[in-house]
């Protein structure tokens, strides 16, 4: 009964803010400070939050609420602060165990010096979300991590020499259950880019990982990335950036998971914006790239592939729409390595109910299939909300 009553308040709630929206207005400046508050209520059914295979789903409805922050700080009149947080609840009315409290914070420092830039910048992740990548199944609790990445980026332009490098740092923390995915990242990269035309520059870049397991069982490793490509206007409707090379990533030998894989291979990455016309944006991104193992392998070879499209029907609505597809090929014995797939649809409208606020509605659908027994799964999630910018 108890139950049943929250789920009626959480439900009232939501059509309350529905009702007021169109009247809540508010700005959010102090100068020379200019900023954005978003608050956001709204309902969530999900008929596999577990990432649960056939038989085992339990499906649920949520209350999701967020709230986000962005500043941009200007000083010395050509240099800035930025900062943008974020941070999702999400309480499951029966399933308790699923419940998520997700937050991200990106800030970062920028300086400019006539033809020299620096941006100092960190990231901090902490989500409670199930990974279908990294672990599919939810067995006693959430994977619970926590992703620190501080780094910086220096950048020259010479006219048409452009020059780049910098450092990023990643200290990814987990809870005591899957302590096997921790580790430490650092990724120094350089790059030159030259122009070919006042729009479109051809770069080259290269890229060395260092990875340092916490665990015994998993092998440390060390890759180098060199690419080349291009970036900008690719023609006067097509821009982005797409770019291919190769890496050679060698795993030492030091843990227990008996896989003495290396990875030497073709590498490739992009992202491509197509405006159709005035008010339709079709975008695609693609890529081939040798991810850690987090099970006893040292490597997954993934294929990642996302097609969006975006349409405004009038001043009120606009319409989204996304298909994407994950292949993931684990390393190690021809016997036991996972071989996987994953489809995902989404779909969804934003309706403009005032200056401030608008409704989001929106559905996604997940379906993974793997040669393991029990990292199967099927899953829909739809979504409705209210949000509103101050």
């Amino acid at each position: 009964m108890e139950k049943m009553k929250l789920s009626k308040c959480f439900i009232v709630v939501a059509v309350l803010l529905l009702l007021v929206a169109p009247y809540a207005r508010a700005e959010f400046m102090v100068k020379p400070v200019r900023g954005t508050l978003l608050v956001s209520e709204g309902m969530l059914y999900n008929s596999n939050p577990g990432y649960a295979d056939v038989g085992a789903r339990e499906h649920d409805w949520a209350n999701q609420m967020s709230a986000g922050l962005s500043l941009e700080v200007p000083f010395g009149q050509i240099h800035k602060y930025t900062l943008n947080s974020n941070t999702t609840w999400i309480k499951y009315f029966t399933n308790h165990k699923f419940n998520q409290v997700n937050n991200n914070l990106t800030h970062s420092v920028d300086f400019t010096f006539n033809r020299w830039a620096l941006n100092i910048h960190q990231n901090f992740d902490a989500s409670s979300v199930p990974d279908t990548n990294e672990m599919p199944i939810v067995s006693k609790e959430l994977l619970r991590k926590r992703i620190n990445a501080p780094g910086f980026a220096v950048r020259g332009d010479l006219g048409k020499l452009k020059l780049s490098g910098g450092f990023d740092y990643q200290d990814y923390d987990t809870n005591d259950e899957y302590k096997i995915l921790q580790r430490k990242t650092y990724t120094p990269y350089l790059e030159g880019a030259m122009q070919i035309t006042p729009l479109l520059d051809g770069f080259m870049r290269y890229t060395y990982t260092r990875t340092i397991r916490a665990e015994n069982v998993l092998n440390n490793s060390h890759g180098n990335d060199v690419k080349v490509g291009l970036r900008g206007n690719l023609t006067p409707y097509l821009t982005g950036e797409v770019g291919i090379g190769y890496d050679w990533t060698d795993f030492s030998q030091s843990g227990t998971t008996g896989d003495q894989s290396n990875y030497h291979g073709l590498v490739y990455s992009g992202g491509l914006t197509n405006r159709l016309s005035k008010h339709t944006t079709q975008k695609i991104s693609f890529s081939l790239e040798p991810e850690q193992g987090y099970s006893d392998a040292n490597y997954y070879k993934c294929w990642t592939t996302e097609y969006m499209l975006s349409h405004t029907l009038n001043t009120k609505v606009d319409v989204n729409a996304s298909v994407g597809y994950i292949l993931s090929n684990e390393s190690g014995h021809a016997y036991d390595m996972e071989k996987s797939n994953i489809w995902q649809f989404g779909t969804g409208f934003n309706y403009h109910l005032a200056k401030n606020s608008d409704l989001v509605v929106g559905y996604n659908f997940s379906d993974k299939s793997s040669n393991r027994p029990g990292k199967n799964y099927k899953q829909h999630a739809l979504s409705t909300s209210v949000n509103y910018r101050f």
